[in-house]
């Protein structure tokens, strides 16, 4: 199975799939079934691999894989500020707030937390293989900014997008 799902050069699939996607497909049916035929360790631990860009196909069914996990997750006895947890938690919390979380149990447990805001600086312009360039028009073809549009104003958009190399098309 290590061979089959190691990494690979970006190459152009009908189906769109890659070993990433394939990876978290096999670990989401193997879960939902039920099968212990299946390593689910090891394609666990090929989803999880720290990686750069994902596509959707990537994304979406690593997604599922995770759900699949969480619901078959034994019970994990975890405090949250105190609050005991009876399944994952999911909530938002404004500002600077310290949370305490707090293993119960003797079993080793894992956690993940995100965090996630809006930067006070706008980030540079950038991409993964392509450059993306707006253009704005009237609808009579003449050029327009965005500012003082009004509800309900038409307007066209034209993206432009370049990619910085062959990137396999078909």
């Amino acid at each position: 199975m290590a061979s089959r799902f190691g990494t690979e050069d970006p190459v152009w699939r009908n189906d769109y799939g890659t070993n990433l996607r394939d990876a978290a497909a096999v670990l989401t049916l193997a879960v939902e079934s039920g099968t212990t035929l299946i390593d689910r360790e090891t394609l666990a631990r090929v989803i999880s691999q720290p990686g750069a860009h994902v596509s959707t196909q990537e994304a979406a069914w690593s997604l599922l894989a995770a759900n699949a996990m969480i619901g078959a997750m034994p019970s994990r006895q975890i405090a949250v500020n105190g609050a005991e947890l009876s399944g994952p938690l999911l909530a938002t919390y404004e500002g600077a707030n310290v949370q305490v979380i707090e293993n119960l149990s003797d079993a080793a447990t894992d956690v993940t937390l995100t965090t996630f805001g809006v930067p006070e600086v706008a980030p540079a312009a950038g991409g993964d293989g392509y450059a993306i360039e707006r253009l704005y028009f009237t609808m009579d073809g003449e050029p327009r900014t965005l500012g003082g549009l009004k509800v309900g104003e038409r307007f066209v958009t034209v993206l432009r997008v370049i990619p910085f190399g062959d990137r396999g098309r078909g």
